[in-house]
């Protein structure tokens, strides 16, 4: 039995996947040309949101995905500034020291050096101080609360714990409240929700020492 032979003007041509028999025939040249064009516009715009530098490869849609996952990630934490607030404020004026009552119910490992970080930034020197210290030990105390919370960071899509409020005060040897000021975050995904601790303290140390909201 001889064997079959290909349908005539065929040449034998290899049998084409079902989907580009159904009519999804492979993008022609040109018609790959329009897409590329399509969303490279919109690939740029990405890029200079994130303000860092790209390498295009020759499949935009993929450096699409991945550089709007970069963006999302980004905006997590700088969509807008974080602000404080402030109901007490009438600390002694030339600041230049004070003690940290050091809190160990705040589990947020950080917490003291960001706090004398932003007073140093405000020329401001500190020294902690043990819970329960000699309140004559020191002119000026500053005290500190944080409650934190758990939650799945975007994109990332791990479990972490945040800063959800911060509470500073200042009291003189006396136990008169000098200046109070706190950030909650609750309810503020735009805002800061995963900002670094640092970036959370910043605002709330500016406004325990100026009266400054904002």
């Amino acid at each position: 039995m001889s064997a079959a032979r290909p349908p005539e003007g065929s040449h034998g041509a290899v049998p084409q996947p079902a989907a580009w028999a159904a009519g999804c025939a492979p993008a022609t040249p040109a018609q790959r040309s329009a897409h590329t064009r399509t969303l490279l516009p919109a690939l740029a715009l990405v890029a200079l949101a994130t303000s860092g530098c790209m390498t295009l490869s020759p499949v935009p849609t993929l450096e699409l995905v991945k550089a709007a996952g970069t963006a999302a990630a980004l905006a997590v934490t700088q969509v807008s500034p974080l602000t404080a607030s402030s109901n007490v404020f009438q600390p002694p004026t030339g600041l230049q020291a004070l003690c940290i009552e050091f809190n160990p119910g705040v589990s947020v490992p950080d917490m003291v050096t960001a706090l004398q970080a932003e007073l140093r930034r405000h020329a401001v020197t500190s020294r902690v101080l043990e819970a329960h210290s000699p309140p004559q030990a020191c002119d000026v105390w500053l005290r500190y609360h944080a409650s934190v919370a758990w939650d799945v960071r975007p994109v990332e899509g791990r479990l972490d714990m945040y800063i959800e409020r911060l509470d500073l005060l200042l009291q003189d040897a006396q136990g008169r409240v000098l200046s109070h000021s706190m950030l909650d975050t609750v309810d503020s995904w735009l805002t800061g929700k995963w900002a670094t601790t640092r970036a959370k303290v910043a605002p709330v140390v500016k406004t325990l020492l100026d009266g400054q909201e904002g």
